[in-house]
């Protein structure tokens, strides 16, 4: 290439970046005219946006204070208005108490008008009194003692005859509300009289279930006698066995033991003492139950947990065939309506129906008094005809004594009148009774069942001593 054609093109290319410079300038410069202009627009609405701001908030000032000064000019005249009634009614207490300071003075001087009235009358009425002695020749005392002697005198008669038509009047009326009273009481509760009887039948599955309950030489069933004081009787009778007890709460707790020894089939003596304590157990959870539902039903609440588990046991005592439980509770309710009659106090006569027999379930033998009104409700519930069985009684008392006279010697454990009262099992402390001193207490129990009781026939009175060796393996 030639020089001169290099020139050439070098310098067309200065001339097409200067002329793309002057462009690219002109565009520049009228770009910048264009933002210069939009600036100055947007400045123009601002300050008329600004503007009409100001005119509207001077125009919401303008009503604010309008309103506030309305607001103020009502106070301020509310405010004159109150004081104008203040002012009134200031003006009305001071003239009424101008009125009432007028009343106080004619009322004090009505006061010693009367005061002097009273003194002049007290004064004539002395000077009568006087007087009067003066003519009668006694003294106003004198004579108060010799008028009442003559009206005594006189109508001596009268009041006899009136005081004992009276009385008659009185007794005749009083026993008629009394009749009443007791025969509401009567109508109004009569439940039911169910006895109790002195054997339990257990049903068996089958025949062989009686020898395991016998056991080998009849271990087992002289191990459950041993626990739980009750005898056991299995004769011909198919498929039923019978315990018998005198004690109720006994007689429960070997039924449930049994039937939970025939259920789970191994019987034997450790598993027969296992099953007594959980029949024992669950006896113990009815007796609480029975006491809680006996409470609720007659409506005494708040009794202390220990005395609840004694009357709960009352549930399998009887008191001449009627059961000591439901006869407590129908004396309650007896109760309570006595003195509502009576107007008592209906919650302290329910309370003392309720326990008035809690020590039967300790020992027959406690007699616990009665209010009067509980001895009338006492009578009421035992008196109705079916509710006792004297026999019953006195044979479930004998049996007691029985064992209250075994129990009552040293070193013994615990005693049990079994076989209808013909024999009783005792079993004493091996380490404070040896062999040869049970024979002794055995003599001496019988010496005493002598000479304290009467019965028939012969009780055989038999005394176990027996050491058990108990060691854990761990």
């Amino acid at each position: 290439m030639s020089p001169i054609t290099i020139f050439i093109v070098l310098g067309a290319t200065l001339i097409g970046v200067a002329f793309g410079y002057y462009l690219r300038y002109i565009i520049a410069a009228g770009r910048r005219g264009s933002m210069e202009l939009e600036v100055k627009q947007m400045l123009l609405e601002a300050k008329e946006k600004v503007k009409n701001i100001e005119e509207i908030a001077e125009k919401k000032i303008d009503e604010a204070k309008k309103e506030v000064e309305k607001e103020i000019k009502e106070k301020q005249e509310f405010i004159k208005k109150s004081e104008s009634r203040i002012l009134d009614r200031e003006a009305f207490l001071d003239k009424r108490q101008q009125d009432l300071d007028k009343e106080i003075e004619h009322v004090k001087a009505k006061i010693e008008n009367v005061h002097s009235v009273k003194a002049r009358v007290d004064e004539l009425k002395s000077q009568v009194d006087q007087e009067i002695e003066r003519i009668a020749k006694l003294t106003k005392e004198e004579a108060k003692i010799e008028l009442m002697g003559r009206i005594e005198h006189e109508s001596q008669e009268d009041m006899v005859v009136r005081m004992q038509k009276l009385e008659r009047f009185g007794a005749e009326k009083l026993e008629r509300k009394a009749m009443d009273i007791l025969t509401t009481a009567i109508h109004r509760l009569g439940n039911a009289v169910t006895t109790d009887v002195l054997t339990t039948s257990i049903a068996l599955p089958n025949e062989d279930i009686k020898g395991k309950i016998i056991g080998k030489e009849g271990r087992n069933i002289r191990a459950f006698e041993r626990a739980t004081g009750v005898d056991v009787l299995i004769d011909d009778t198919p498929g039923l066995i019978t315990l018998s007890c005198f004690d109720p709460v006994r007689r429960q707790i070997a039924r449930v033991a049994l039937e939970n020894l025939i259920i789970d089939g191994r019987i034997q003596p450790a598993k027969i003492e296992e099953q007594v304590q959980k029949a024992t157990d669950e006896i113990n959870r009815i007796i609480k139950e029975k006491a809680d539902q006996a409470a609720y039903e007659v409506g005494v609440m708040n009794l202390d947990p220990r005395v609840l588990m004694v009357l709960g046991r009352l549930h399998f005592r009887t008191s001449y065939g009627q059961n000591v439980l439901q006869h407590s509770v129908e004396m309650a309710h007896i109760a309570g309506l006595l003195a509502e009659e009576l107007g008592a106090d209906v919650q302290v006569a329910r309370a003392g129906a309720l326990v008035h027999d809690i020590g039967k379930a300790v020992d027959h033998d406690v007699q616990g008094t009665h209010a009067i009104i509980i001895q009338v409700a006492d009578s009421i519930s035992g008196g109705r005809p079916g509710a006792r069985r004297d026999s019953v009684e006195n044979y479930l008392k004998r049996l007691t004594d029985l064992e209250n006279i075994a129990n009552s010697f040293d070193g013994v454990e615990k005693s049990y009148a079994i076989a209808a009262g013909r024999e009783v099992r005792i079993f004493v402390r091996p380490e404070s009774v040896s062999d040869l001193e049970a024979r002794d207490l055995a003599r001496s129990i019988a010496t005493k069942v002598e000479q304290e009781l009467k019965y028939p026939g012969e009780i055989k009175i038999a005394v176990i001593r027996e050491n058990r060796a108990i060691e854990y393996a761990r």
